[in-house]
């Protein structure tokens, strides 16, 4: 059955961004820079160093190999996330993701003994991790599902957690130089975790001005559940898909296809303005329902306005 309310129009100043292809790619360029390219680099030889290390130390039997080889899959897990994330991909989407999660879940911080330095700089790496790891799943699931390649990420603000093992112990860079086994393996494993924190943190805040409704300009728009209309000096081609972000009650972001696109006979400074057509591709269940839940707040909005007030009577 047809929904009437598609028909409904309104005139709104909301945030309001629109991104074509060309868009979506330049914001990921900063993605491909030669630091970040350094830094993934600089990631998979610290990988590859850490699981020699560890080898070497398990062949010696060492009583702290347990604890220092299950940090390091946990960090194995935070960059596997990352990747998906740094390549524009959702982890969600991929057969093993639920998987990998039950197994970090098994993986229990370690008992930190009252006399043990070493025992309670493991502890608060596991727990700086965990935090870590537990926001990031929650920010991954948690994000609203589009009808486009990715949902509608926004990332918490972690950007000041570098982890520092001086608050444990005073000389662990020393002992690491001077070519101690665990004390070098617990430097390698606080250096992977402070470079996967910078990475996510470059991360998002790429993602932040596409993501978050507040980086959006107001905009002033003609909406309806089908489509909407704006003002632009920006021209754009007919039919050309695109993707609308809108900040509702909640921030959405559905596909679109542009139906029209004129000059208008007025200026912006020295630009041109036109006036351009949206139509809405059939968004997901959840994303029409936000959308249809907004039409209906703006029409009970329109129908509190058009009732007149009546006085009231006079006491006798």
């Amino acid at each position: 059955m047809l929904n009437s309310r598609r028909f409904f129009r309104f005139d709104l100043s909301i945030p309001f961004l629109l991104l074509t292809q060309s868009d979506w790619q330049k914001a990921f360029t900063v993605l491909h820079t030669q630091e970040m390219q350094q830094e993934q680099l600089e990631l998979q030889h610290q990988g590859a160093a850490l699981k020699r290390s560890l080898a070497h130390l398990a062949e010696r039997g060492a009583a702290l190999y347990p604890l220092l080889a299950m940090l390091d899959q946990r960090l194995e897990y935070y960059a596997w996330l990352l990747g998906f994330i740094w390549q524009q991909q959702d982890p969600l989407k991929h057969p093993e993701y639920r998987f990998r999660g039950r197994e970090d879940a098994k993986r229990l911080p370690p008992q930190a003994q009252q006399d043990s330095p070493t025992l309670h700089l493991l502890a608060g790496l596991y727990a700086a991790l965990d935090q870590r790891l537990q926001r990031l799943r929650a920010d991954l699931e948690h994000a609203l599902p589009l009808s486009e390649p990715l949902p509608l990420w926004t990332f918490s603000d972690d950007s000041n957690a570098e982890f520092s093992a001086d608050f444990y112990v005073s000389n662990l860079a020393e002992l690491a130089t001077k070519g101690v086994a665990v004390a070098a393996i617990l430097q390698s494993l606080i250096d992977r975790y402070n470079l996967l924190s910078r990475i996510q943190t470059r991360l998002a805040a790429c993602y932040h001005p596409l993501n978050c409704s507040a980086a959006w300009p107001q905009t002033e728009l003609n909406l309806s559940m089908g489509g909407l209309a704006f003002t632009s000096t920006q021209t754009y081609p007919l039919f050309q898909e695109v993707w609308v972000r809108l900040g509702l009650d909640a921030a959405i972001s559905v596909k679109g296809k542009v139906l029209y696109c004129r000059s208008l006979p007025v200026h912006q400074g020295k630009a041109m303005l036109y006036r351009v057509a949206i139509e809405l591709a059939l968004p997901s269940s959840s994303v029409q329902q936000r959308i249809e839940g907004f039409m209906q707040q703006q029409e009970l909005n329109q129908a509190i306005q058009r009732v007149p007030q009546v006085a009231p009577w006079p006491m006798v």
